[in-house]
Parts: C-alpha cells; sequence; structure tokens
C-alpha cells in the first residue's frame, strides 16, 4: 500500500466503489499500520489486526525461513480468508 493519506483514500475508494465491502488488516496497528487503519475506518472499510504470536505461528507454516514483507502480505491475506477467527476487531 502507499504510505500517504490521499494515496490511500484512492485505493480504499477504488475498492469500496468495486466491491462494496472492504476489510483492512495489518500486523502492526500501533506503528506502521496507524495510517491505513485510520484512513481506511475514514473511508467506511472495516479494520481488524492479526496479532503477533498469531502471524508468527501461521507464518511457521509457510515454506521458506526468510521474513518479507511480501510473505507477510501473504500470510495476512491468507488468515483472513481461511482463519478469520485469528483477526482481531480494532
Amino acid at each position: 500500500l502507499p504510505n500517504s493519506e490521499p494515496k490511500l483514500r484512492a485505493v480504499f475508494d477504488k475498492l469500496t466503489a468495486k466491491f462494496g465491502t472492504v476489510l483492512v488488516i495489518v500486523d502492526q496497528p500501533a506503528s506502521i499500520g496507524a495510517l491505513p487503519l485510520t484512513v481506511a475506518r475514514d473511508a467506511g472499510c472495516r479494520v481488524a489486526y492479526l496479532p503477533g504470536l498469531a502471524m508468527r505461528r501461521i507464518a511457521d507454516l509457510y515454506p521458506g525461513e526468510a521474513k518479507t514483507d511480501a510473505k507477510d502480505a501473504a500470510v495476512i491475506a491468507d488468515a483472513a480468508r481461511t482463519m478469520p477467527h485469528t483477526l482481531r476487531s480494532l
């Protein structure tokens, strides 16, 4: 995701127009995830986060040792799709 309010708003508006309901999930709600969560809420999106322990345990199910942003994004998306009980409301 872009890291500026106008660009985030444009992304969320486009997704909402295309899909209706949008769920934005982060794994760090108090730091790097704070801006996307704030803008998403303001844009009418649902927001949630994947706690660190759940994130680590789910990530262990995937091959590879490296921790990358791409892998984290895939883990978060897969958790939302297949294990929604792991998410926490904000």
